[in-house]
């Protein structure tokens, strides 16, 4: 379960950062965000929480609007006094002819990645080219995806 969750930065990476010209007019909204955490792992032999582990867990999007997405999502955890990266998620639609996506590393144990999703840090489809997305449910993935397709459309609907 994640305990002591807080948000120790929120930053406009966009000097120019204006809603009203948002769309395609330079405005975009970039967050630079971070957020700490603990998690503690359930021990099933135990029945009780075995550990508590400091994490921190960073959004860096310079998406530009209509243009598309480009972000980064990464995991540390907090070993010998280091942050230690230990998942990255990288989205890029902007730059180049093709999207990029990378995504490195994994989770253990897979409730940390259930959790940040509920919290919505994470998405199921940010996982899909991970190899922790193996171990989760496709119909989980598949209804988030569809989802937020209908939320789009109807957004879609609403602005045209």
């Amino acid at each position: 379960m994640l305990e002591n969750f807080r948000l120790v930065k929120d930053e406009e990476q966009n000097w120019a950062y204006d809603p009203d010209k948002a769309c395609n007019g330079g405005g975009y909204h970039q967050p630079f965000k971070v957020w700490e955490f603990e998690y503690g792992y359930y021990d099933d032999y135990y029945h009780e929480i075995s550990g508590k582990y400091h994490y921190k867990f960073e959004l860096d999007d310079t998406s530009c609007g209509d243009f598309g997405k480009r972000y980064s999502k990464t995991l540390y955890i907090m070993e010998d006094g280091e942050w230690k990266e230990v998942y990255n998620f990288y989205l890029n639609e902007v730059d180049g002819n093709d999207d990029e996506t990378v995504c490195e590393g994994t989770f253990e144990p897979v409730e940390l990645t259930a959790a940040l999703i509920d919290a919505r840090l994470l998405k199921w489809w940010e996982l899909f080219s991970c190899e922790i997305f193996d171990r989760f449910n496709y119909d989980k993935f598949k209804r988030e995806q569809e989802e937020e397709e209908e939320y789009y459309e109807e957004r879609s609907r609403y602005n045209g």
